[in-house]
């Protein structure tokens, strides 16, 4: 069967000869007996009377008014928020100063202690300054790999997961782990089969996201929104980090020097909480907004076509106003099955008692709930 092209689809989608842009002529004929009048080639016409259906309604459309959705839990969401610049900035800075002060006397007594604890602040701030820059570069090229090379990109990722379970078939045969080389033997031939199935829409899904990237492309803006947004995830972790270490010097405690943490299970599962439902508003807020600016793109061409082009700023300012709380509520439920798996894999990990299958069970059941 020969494979369809991109041309082919992209003509089957919009028309020989129409553009994405090119919107269709609908017009509106108030007299129900001019109903079944010859209108020009391309154009719709809407009957308001719905005579010819029978309905004997009119047919209105209203614009609705704005509205704050899901309000209880933005309120929510930004308690929590100042909790935790609160425990940050008032608990975190202090114990930080003090184990410095502490370090700088121990040193001045000459115990020679180390300033690895003194700077770990640094540390973690460097780390998220690093990171950014990374997730700076491969946006940007993957952005490019996927403009220029779109079909090429998804075949290669089919090749590539067929190639890498191959290979964790050999490694499990080369180790006589006969029992797992055969599962992973039978995932491989599973995946070659849908390989080989989805193969001839290759195409279609290349232009499809060569469709979604043009939209991205002619709103730039949104890219550099994306990276102020990853700015502020990366002060969200500091913060985060701040408040995790303000709490547990309170929850500590000392003698002779030395300092054991003390926290409780209610205190680190709401701060691993408060952590992921930040972090996922954050992701939200932004995936609402390029949503917005690629459906603007589509259906209001003239308002989604610069760089800096309006759509962008009306999308943003719905998804942190009328929209947020519904963010916020989203957000919620996927933080609380991650904060799960955080402590499934914790209690896992520092299992002694011989109940890792049941953990790890848990685990696999969250996982599918989370997707």
């Amino acid at each position: 069967m020969q494979e369809p092209k991109i041309d082919d689809i992209s003509e089957r989608l919009l028309g020989p000869e129409q553009s994405p842009h090119e919107q269709p002529v609908i017009s509106v004929v108030e007299d129900a007996d001019a109903f079944g009048a010859t209108v020009p080639s391309g154009e719709f016409v809407v009957d308001p009377t719905m005579a010819q259906g029978g309905a004997g309604a009119p047919l209105r459309a209203e614009p609705q008014q704005p509205e704050y959705r899901d309000a209880p839990f933005a309120l929510a969401f930004f308690a929590q928020l100042v909790l935790v610049f609160f425990f940050a900035f008032s608990w975190g800075v202090s114990a930080l100063r003090q184990e410095s002060d502490d370090a700088a006397g121990n040193g001045n007594d000459g115990g020679g202690a180390s300033d690895e604890d003194s700077v770990s602040l640094s540390g973690v701030l460097w780390l998220c300054f690093l990171t950014s820059l990374a997730s700076i570069a491969i946006s940007a090229l993957s952005l490019h790999i996927m403009t220029h090379h779109a079909e090429t990109l998804i075949q290669s990722s089919l090749i590539a997961s067929c190639c890498f379970i191959g290979f964790m078939v050999f490694v499990f045969f080369a180790d006589g782990i006969i029992s797992l080389a055969c599962l992973w033997l039978v995932i491989l031939l599973l995946t070659a089969i849908y390989a080989r199935t989805v193969w001839y829409r290759i195409p279609f899904a290349a232009a499809n996201l060569r469709t979604a990237l043009s939209a991205i492309q002619t709103n730039a803006g949104v890219c550099i929104l994306a990276y102020v947004v990853s700015f502020l995830a990366n002060i969200w972790v500091v913060v985060w980090f701040l408040a995790f270490i303000g709490v547990s010097f309170r929850e500590s405690s000392c003698s002779d020097g030395v300092c054991q943490s003390n926290m409780n299970v209610p205190s680190i599962i709401l701060l691993i909480l408060s952590f992921h439902w930040t972090s996922q508003v954050i992701k939200n807020v932004l995936h609402v907004t390029v949503s917005g600016v690629v459906g603007t793109w589509w259906f209001a061409p003239a308002d989604a076509l610069s760089v800096f082009s309006p759509a962008i700023m009306d999308s943003f300012s719905r998804a942190t106003t009328y929209s947020f709380g519904s963010i916020c509520m989203g957000s919620l439920l996927v933080a609380l099955i991650q904060t799960l798996q955080t402590l499934a894999r914790n209690a896992r990990r520092n299992d002694r008692g011989g109940g890792g299958l049941l953990l790890c069970i848990r685990k696999c059941q969250l996982r599918l709930f989370y997707l």
